[in-house]
């Protein structure tokens, strides 16, 4: 329970169905400039009936040092204009080699290991979320 909303996250990939669900939000880590392949897979087969849903999208990506300009990818873009989502929400990432699934590739990312997640700012655009939900419950 969220603000007094029932709140159910799961993996893209353990999702059957969106019935019984009002609002969705989907969002993907974005490696190399692009969301996860499971994210998009998820949003091009239930794209129907998202078209049906409040919708919104974040994605999480950079590591270390928030950049000046922090832009959402193309593929964020799309879907949010594809279903009404409004701005993109783009939050930093955590980059942790252990679950680097190659050996090169820990020894790779062990220098870069970072943790940008900023848990407030994604807690306050998660209460936003509600907020807008809660106005337009309340005006019909």
């Amino acid at each position: 329970m969220a603000r007094g909303f029932t709140v159910e996250t799961k993996d893209v990939e353990a999702v059957t169905s969106l019935t019984g669900f009002d609002v969705v939000v989907v969002g993907s880590a974005v490696y190399y400039g692009r969301w996860r392949r499971q994210a998009n897979r998820f949003v091009k087969r239930f794209s129907s009936d998202l078209k049906q849903r409040r919708v919104r999208i974040f994605e999480s990506g950079w590591v270390g040092q928030r950049p000046a300009r922090v832009e959402p990818t193309r593929t964020a873009k799309k879907w949010a204009e594809r279903f009404g989502a409004g701005p993109v929400a783009v939050f930093g990432g955590r980059l942790d080699p252990e679950l680097a699934k190659t050996y090169l590739d820990r020894a790779l990312t062990r220098r870069m290991a970072s943790d940008s997640r900023d848990w407030p700012r994604v807690r306050d655009w998660a209460g936003k979320i509600a907020d807008e939900v809660k106005t337009a419950a309340d005006g019909e």
